[in-house]
């Protein structure tokens, strides 16, 4: 029965590998801004910490919305935009990683001051902003794209300052010294000239009587001080925002909003719109809904349903529901947006990519793929049609459908629209750029799925190499990459490679993130398989209850995850002998997954396998024949004939079969598994030679028969 365990303990590792691999939701681009709708991915909620994060994807939309000689709309529908067209934006300037690395790294002079010129910001401005970007805690591949994010706010802070002549000399002179010291990177000194310019308008304002009636409102002088007030609590909440202070930006903004009440509407509607975000920034989600809802709204009455401020109204709705998953109040403000793009610019204008791209990631969120291949097909189309091609851009929707595909299991079309992404981010980014280690981690991740384990191999070596060089020896997104490489070797049996990649793994994301947080479990379920290949049982079960309570503090007790946990713990009890502890661990395991994931599902096949494998040690016969059985039909369905896991259900078939003295039946069982394990594992692999053997040993037994 040795052999047997030892095939198990190989299936579990196996079966780790397949279920926690990335249930990645995809990239969610949304456009937040109406004169360069920038398209963003939402961080997803990993079922597993193997997610190597992507950074932001430009996408330019022409706001062709009041194109030239199109006539206005009526006056009493846009009081304060005019007809003037907004024009496409100049894609930003992408720095290398390399460029932001040696930003971070205090680089000379000189290197600064190209950097400067290149970006059209002042030295100063950008000393100021590099301390910032390097107090994020987001993948380092995203460091170009964050960094832009932060100039967009800066140039953004910068125009508004002075936007509004202030009608009171002080507070205009005030607003003026701010801007000045924003130029030089004085964020402090302008926090608080604008904190004073507040206080003159105000007062200024409180010295003015009201106007004394309505119509006369936009003429008062009293409004126009609190106007200038309000501006000046709002570049507050901007310089806030500029910090990373997502919480006292939103107080700003409210402020600001709230010295207008009962005046000037879109202004109001703009400070409670930058309020909204703010909260959706923070996760407070139901401040986030009432604001936004509020500045839509306020926008409603006074705009034309295709203006840019709508768009971005109803877009920042979706984001909001599409990050709380309440798919069904997001979808109505997708549909709205896609319309309102295909109306204004054209069913084949570029724009229309990003909404598509939503939209797709909406249905599949809902277990609706056939509604999303056609849309994400479609948003591929309209990015490769575009005369100035976003191959960034290009290169998410590529990604996202090849998730499409990966969750199907479709593993060859995930495979080749993969290596697609990977081609198309290379043109964009070069092939030193960090996103590249993503889409390295993607392909890698399906050809493993398909047992592909030395093709896999050096995709993520090359991640790996991405990343260090990138970023360092320590960063966590080293760790996840060194902790996806930890796996794979386990899934090649090779486990003296894998173990110093799972501990350097385990050493970055405890150093990065602390010991209980749920990018640590994979290391430490990695650590476990170890321990229990090399036969060290009680170290094996320590690594897997630290692991599954770290998971199930962070992702609850019913989620995914947790069944590869709970079947890991199974298998440890069951490796001890203990049968009865072990069959409720495999019993929970199976129901979650079941209730998770697709009915064909290959990690399914695996918890069905490890369940059999107890009832056959309680004597069970009958029960784990129906188990092996409906496992070796999920995993051939889902992963294909010749798959190393096949081979694992083949043979503990024949084991069963030998066991009850069924010998004949056991053979070809034995054989089939052995042909699989020699053509995809190769002659020396542990899964091949314990399969050999168990086949030589049967067929003595088969001789010694009279």
């Amino acid at each position: 029965m040795t052999t047997l365990w030892m095939i198990a303990g190989l299936a579990a590792a196996l079966a780790a590998g397949l279920a926690l691999q990335r249930h990645r939701v995809g990239r969610l681009l949304f456009p937040s801004a109406p004169r360069q709708l920038r398209a963003r991915r939402l961080r997803p909620v990993l079922a597993a910490p193997l997610a190597l994060a992507v950074g932001t994807a430009a996408v330019a939309l022409a706001d062709a919305l009041w194109p030239p000689g199109r006539d206005a709309p009526p006056a009493e529908r846009l009081v304060r935009i005019g007809s003037a067209p907004v024009l496409r934006d100049a894609p930003p300037v992408r720095l290398s990683p390399a460029e932001v690395a040696a930003l971070l790294d205090e680089a000379d002079d000189g290197t600064i001051a190209d950097i400067a010129a290149r970006l059209d910001i002042g030295e100063a401005a950008l000393r100021a902003l590099m301390p910032l970007l390097d107090a994020d805690e987001a993948p380092v591949g995203t460091r170009p794209d964050r960094l832009a994010d932060r100039l967009a706010a800066y140039r953004s802070l910068q125009d508004s300052l002075p936007a509004r002549q202030a009608a009171d000399p002080a507070t205009r002179r005030l607003q003026e010294e701010a801007a000045a010291a924003l130029a030089r990177g004085a964020l402090a000194a302008a926090d608080r000239l604008l904190a004073e310019a507040e206080n003159h308008a105000r007062a200024a304002a409180a010295a003015e009587p009201a106007a004394e009636a309505e119509a006369e409102a936009e003429a008062d002088t009293r409004l126009a001080h609190l106007r200038s007030a309000a501006a000046s609590r709002a570049a507050r909440g901007g310089l806030a925002r500029l910090r990373g202070e997502a919480q006292s930006a939103a107080g700003h903004y409210g402020e600001a909003a709230a010295l207008l009440a009962g005046m000037a509407v879109l202004d109001r509607a703009a400070y409670r719109h930058e309020a909204g975000l703010a909260f959706l920034a923070t996760g407070t989600f139901g401040r986030a809904e009432t604001e936004l809802l509020s500045a839509l709204r306020l926008r409603e009455t006074l705009l034309v349903d295709s203006h840019p401020d709508i768009l971005a109204s109803l877009e920042a709705l979706a984001r909001l529901y599409y990050a709380q998953d309440r798919y069904d109040a997001a979808q109505p403000f997708y549909e709205r947006a896609r319309a309102i793009v295909a109306a204004t610019l054209g069913p084949d204008h570029p724009a229309l990519a990003a909404r598509l791209n939503n939209l797709a990631l909406l249905h599949r969120a809902q277990g609706q793929p056939e509604e999303a291949e056609p849309l994400y097909r479609r948003a591929i189309a309209l990015a490769e049609a575009d005369p100035a091609p976003q191959r960034a851009a290009l290169a998410v929707y590529l990604a996202n459908l090849g998730a499409l595909y990966e969750e199907q299991q479709r593993h060859t079309a995930a495979a080749r629209t993969y290596r697609r992404a990977l081609a198309v981010s290379e043109q964009a980014h070069g092939g030193a750029d960090p996103l590249i280690a993503e889409r390295l981690g993607d392909l890698a991740r399906v050809l493993q799925a398909e047992g592909r384990f030395a093709e896999a191999a050096p995709l993520l070596e090359r991640a790996a190499g991405i990343l260090e060089a990138a970023a360092g020896p320590g960063h966590p997104d080293l760790g996840i990459v060194l902790a996806n490489r930890a796996a794979l070797e386990i899934a090649r049996g090779r486990f003296a490679e894998a173990e110093p990649l799972a501990r350097r793994a385990l050493a970055i994301l405890e150093t990065a993130y602390g010991d209980a947080h749920i990018a640590v479990a994979m290391p430490l379920d990695s650590l476990g398989q170890i321990h229990r290949a090399a036969g060290d049982l009680e170290a094996a079960e320590d690594a897997y209850v630290r692991a599954l309570a770290v998971t199930e503090r962070a992702l609850g007790a019913g989620h995914r995850a947790i069944a590869v946990r709970l079947n890991n713990l199974g298998e440890i009890r069951r490796a001890r002998g203990l049968f009865a502890e072990a069959e409720p661990l495999y019993r929970r395991a199976l129901a979650i997954a079941e209730a998770a994931l697709p009915p064909r599902h290959p990690a399914i096949g695996a918890y069905l396998n490890n369940l059999a494998l107890v009832r056959q040690a309680r004597g069970r016969f009958d029960s784990a024949e129906g188990l092996y059985q409906r496992a070796l039909s999920i995993t051939e369905a889902a992963l294909g004939p010749d798959h190393p896991e096949v081979a694992i259900r083949l043979n503990n078939l024949g084991q069963l079969y030998r066991e009850q003295g069924r010998l004949a039946e056991a053979e070809p069982f034995y054989g089939r598994a052995l042909a699989i394990a020699e053509a995809v594992l190769g002659p020396d692999h542990p899964l091949t030679a314990g399969i050999g053997r168990n086949l030589d040993g049967l067929r003595r037994q088969m001789a010694m028969r009279p």
